[in-house]
């Protein structure tokens, strides 16, 4: 199917080749962990800053917050079927992507195109829940 290959392969490979699985893992401990290691990190955070004559920036504060926000991007993905629900939405992407825009390489996807998507998505009626 050319030099990328499928889109299915294509995001077969950006499944295994990051960290996101984490099947058969508890959730809820993964993301006790993760609080944890944002905590750790907030106070060594605090002692260089202290040590450094100075106060946290507004930036370092709201990386190392226990938001859930950034608590979940530190979870990987513990189910298959949020695994399936997530690749079909990339498959779509993907598609999207190639058909729209020529891009045959998900590589080479950026957080512009992805944007793109969604804001074509949300003129066909895509519910906002959806998109968030």
């Amino acid at each position: 199917m050319g030099r990328f290959g499928s889109i299915k392969f294509q995001i077969g490979q950006l499944i295994t080749d990051s960290e996101i699985r984490e099947y058969g893992e508890s959730r809820a401990e993964l993301k006790n962990e993760a609080r944890e290691s944002l905590m750790n990190e907030r106070q060594e955070l605090e002692a260089n800053a202290a040590a450094e004559g100075r106060e946290l920036t507004a930036e370092e504060r709201a990386e190392t917050a226990k938001t859930s926000e950034n608590v979940n991007a530190r979870v990987g993905i513990t189910s298959y079927g949020t695994m399936d629900t997530y690749a079909n939405t990339w498959r779509a992407f993907a598609t999207w992507a190639r058909e729209e825009l020529a891009v045959k390489d998900i590589r080479c996807l950026g957080a512009e195109h992805a944007k793109a998507y969604l804001e074509q998505r949300i003129d066909q009626g895509i519910s906002k829940v959806t998109v968030n």
